[in-house]
């Protein structure tokens, strides 16, 4: 059942960049630009390019909230399991 929901990120596994820009956006900032960018510590431009190259690898809008759920739910298991 946890391989099932993490294989929604399985496209940016090897791509550790990527798997912290997605998490903290969805997870800490919320889904905010701004806040990802203050956190990853990163320009705003940054984090739009990275979540726009993430949506087209996994195949989801993680900035649509009703597209983003399996997304979410994965990258809190994922963050469970490797924290």
């Amino acid at each position: 059942m946890t391989e099932e929901c993490l294989s929604v990120l399985e496209p940016i596994m090897d791509d550790p960049d990527a798997l912290t820009t997605l998490m903290t956006f969805l997870l800490d900032a919320k889904g905010n630009m701004d806040d990802c960018s203050k956190l990853l510590f990163v320009h705003k431009n940054t984090v739009k390019y990275r979540i726009k190259k993430i949506c087209e690898l996994i195949g989801y809008d993680v900035t649509i909230n009703s597209e983003s759920y399996d997304v979410y739910t994965a990258c809190m298991v994922y963050r469970l399991i490797h924290n």
